[in-house]
């Protein structure tokens, strides 16, 4: 009888060396960190130094069920028996090839902890940011700007901060365009990306003024007087116009009075569509500015219809910000008065005042006759210029750019031929040292003509961009016009200084695409009150005999800066000069808190018994309504010119 002898009991350093052997990655591979009290030597446990005849407790069992992955046969304990070592290595080999069959990634089972929300605002990583030196030198630079602002300019500012559409007017002298060049400066701070923000404005002067471009060229929609389909294709065709509104994140438009209703609501859609969103203009911030009291928008003959009639307007605008504060504290009397006459009163006191600068003589005061007709001014300023017996220099502009983006400068302040003789009383066109007084709308007299080197401090490639297309003599920091005598013009308080060509840059998307060189002069003897809207003049005498729109009489008294500069040319007009349109002061009744009637036994004008003739709005045809019979006045140079 044979006995099969017991094969020895294998030890735990034997079953630890084949299998090293035979996985040598397999071992050192398995590693677990289990926090339970059992193991209080804070090193990862693994299975070289568990116990192979170990049996596990009920809590290392609790343990690894939660958190353990699932055991292989490398770390399985068992209970009573310890397999033999032939087992252990087939099991080992099934195991190996299940894992090369299937191999799925270890799962550890742990409980999900929900935590509440987080704000949004402290989720941003901004945090370490407001402890460095470059965030407190941008609040106080901010605080810089805003620094010399009253309460409700402040409040322009801090909307647009807050990306919120928002529409701010006021009265003459209430610093309306002070805070436009603060809110143009801040709203470039807050979007950098080149087209983020859009400079616009209703009318090329206007658009000149701040720097910007008109809004029809912005758009990219023509006269904008087709079907908003159209339009809209005609933008998605026009690639350039295309990303504009692709990358605008904030439109700004000034002089929005003369923008109708029918458009604004035709954009709204176009930002939609080319926005691909449903928010009011496709969730760009539009900030507006304007007067509604000025020049309304062009009718052709057909009813007014004021962007704030538009469908969109209350859906669009969220607040409406009246300034109020007076900023021209030397003329209070005169300040009351524009007040007055912006909603149409005219009382016995102001009628008084008018009679009284119908006697007024502006002795040698430098003074520029304000017209209401653009064809007066033009014929007015071409006798006045005859009337000199000096020789006559003609500077001719210097237009650069595409042809397709000159557009607007044919409505730059800066004319494209400007003919200059000695003793030709002329008009600073830009602020060029506003500490000496020399600033938009400061008239003068030639003294003399003088050459001088002409220097323009711009970047190369500006200046390169120029001279190629001036085909102007470059240097190294400098380049010259052709022109080389420049009139010295007496600005009076011994403020002599000599007039260099400067550069009207038309903006678009945060690119130039056209600029003008030219002198920032213009004839001073007469000018349309069409063209002074955006002047400030020191005297002027005004002719309101033929005015025919709704605000022109307004526009034309709040160019001077005081009652002492202010005379009447002929008679005082009637009441329909005077007249506002009862929209717009019904709109500013409801926006302006401030806003109070005047009693009817204080006005020089009885309201219920008022003449027939009316001024209607239109600024294109000059129409007039007299009984009832519409007259139109045509032209006299355009009537002979088709006749033939």
């Amino acid at each position: 009888m044979s006995i099969t002898p017991k094969l020895p009991r294998p030890t735990q350093s034997d079953v630890e060396m084949q299998i090293h052997k035979k996985y040598p990655k397999s071992i050192h591979n398995l590693t677990t960190t289990k926090t339970d009290k059992i193991n209080t030597s804070n090193k990862p446990t693994t299975i070289s130094n568990i116990p192979i005849h170990s049996i596990p407790s009920k809590a290392e069992r609790t343990l690894s069920k939660q958190f353990s992955p699932k055991p292989t046969i490398e770390s399985r304990n068992y209970s009573e028996k310890q397999k033999p070592k032939h087992q252990i290595l087939q099991l080992l080999s099934m195991e190996q090839k299940k894992s090369k069959q299937k191999q799925k990634p270890i799962e550890f089972k742990q409980e999900i902890v929900k935590f509440p929300p987080l704000n949004p605002i402290k989720k941003v990583e901004k945090s370490d940011y407001s402890k460095t030196a470059a965030f407190v030198n941008d609040i106080m630079k901010f605080k810089g700007l805003i620094s010399d602002l009253s309460d409700d300019q402040k409040e322009v500012i801090e909307l647009a901060e807050n990306e919120i559409s928002f529409f701010f007017s006021g009265a003459a002298g209430t610093g309306k365009s002070y805070v436009m060049k603060k809110l143009i400066t801040i709203l470039k701070e807050l979007h950098p990306e080149q087209g983020s923000v859009a400079i616009t404005a209703s009318t090329g002067i206007a658009a000149c003024n701040i720097g910007g471009t008109t809004l029809h060229s912005f758009a990219g929609i023509g006269l904008g007087d087709q079907s908003v389909d159209i339009l809209y294709t005609k933008v998605i065709k026009n690639r350039t116009a295309f990303e504009k509104w692709r990358k605008v994140e904030v439109l700004l438009i000034d002089e929005i009075s003369m923008i109708s209703g029918d458009l604004l609501d035709k954009l709204n859609v176009i930002a939609q569509k080319i926005k691909r969103n449903n928010l009011p203009f496709g969730g760009i911030q539009v900030i507006f500015s304007g007067d509604f009291f000025q020049l309304p928008p062009v009718s052709k003959g057909k009813e007014v219809k004021f962007v704030f009639e538009s469908k969109c307007w209350k859906e669009v605008i969220k607040k409406c910000v009246i300034l109020h504060t007076q900023h021209r504290q030397s003329d209070l009397t005169f300040i009351e008065m524009l007040n007055n006459i912006r909603y149409g009163f005219v009382t016995k006191k102001t009628y008084e005042i008018l009679q009284e600068c119908q006697k007024r003589d502006l002795g040698d005061k430098k003074k520029t006759c304000l017209f209401s007709h653009r064809l007066d001014a033009e014929n007015y300023n071409k006798r006045e210029l005859l009337k000199l017996t000096s020789q006559q220099y003609i500077y001719n502009s210097c237009d650069v750019g595409l042809e397709r983006n000159r557009g607007p400068l044919k409505e730059c302040p800066a004319p494209e031929q400007l003919p200059l003789k000695l003793g030709a009383l002329v008009m600073l066109l830009k602020n060029t040292q506003p500490e000496i007084g020399l600033v938009n709308g400061a008239v003068g007299k030639i003294l003399r003509f003088e050459e001088v080197k002409v220097k323009h401090k711009e970047n190369r490639e500006q200046k390169d961009s120029y001279a190629a297309d001036c085909n102007i003599k470059k240097g190294e920091n400098e380049f010259y016009l052709n022109n080389k005598l420049f009139p010295v013009v007496d600005f009076g308080k011994g403020v002599i200084v000599t007039i260099t060509p400067d550069i009207w840059e038309i903006e678009s998307s945060g690119l130039i695409v056209s600029a003008r060189i030219q002198l920032p002069l213009t004839h001073a003897w007469g000018l349309s009150i069409h063209k002074s809207q955006g002047l400030t003049l020191p005297a002027a005498e005004l002719n309101l005999e033929k005015v025919f729109e709704a605000g022109q009489a307004y526009v034309a008294l709040s160019r001077l800066q005081s009652l002492e500069g202010l005379k009447i040319v002929g008679k005082i007009p009637g009441a329909a000069a005077w007249k506002v349109n009862k929209k717009v002061l019904e709109f500013y009744k409801e926006i302006d808190n401030q806003f109070q009637e005047i009693e009817p036994s204080e006005l020089y004008f009885n309201q219920n018994n008022t003449e027939k003739s009316e001024a209607t709005t239109t600024s294109s045809t000059s129409m007039i309504t007299n009984r009832g019979v519409t007259v139109i006045k045509i032209n006299p140079t355009l009537l002979k010119k088709y006749s033939k």
